[in-house]
């Protein structure tokens, strides 16, 4: 689960993403850190352009290429252990 919009300053957040990470079933499963709120990724979709083409030193951008990154981390662990079982 990708959390967006996220406001660590409001309690609506932060008592979202504690709820989710005190159940078993999905801690882990979230991308805790989240998507923060950024007005920019409005004006990118408006402009239709990524977040990295409209604004690539934004709070957004940075997040999503954090979030990229662990992915292709995690993709990458997995097949190395794939491999390792063959």
């Amino acid at each position: 689960m990708l959390p967006t919009l996220v406001n660590h300053s409001t309690s609506a957040t932060r008592a979202t993403l504690d709820l989710l990470n005190s159940d078993p079933q999905f801690r882990s499963l979230v991308y805790l850190a989240g998507i923060r709120q950024c007005l920019d990724l409005k004006y990118a979709a408006a402009a239709h352009q990524t977040i990295w083409e409209y604004s690539p030193r934004s709070r957004a951008a940075e997040d999503f290429t954090a979030f990229v990154d662990l992915v292709e981390q995690s993709a990458a662990s997995e097949s190395l252990v794939a491999h390792a079982e063959v």
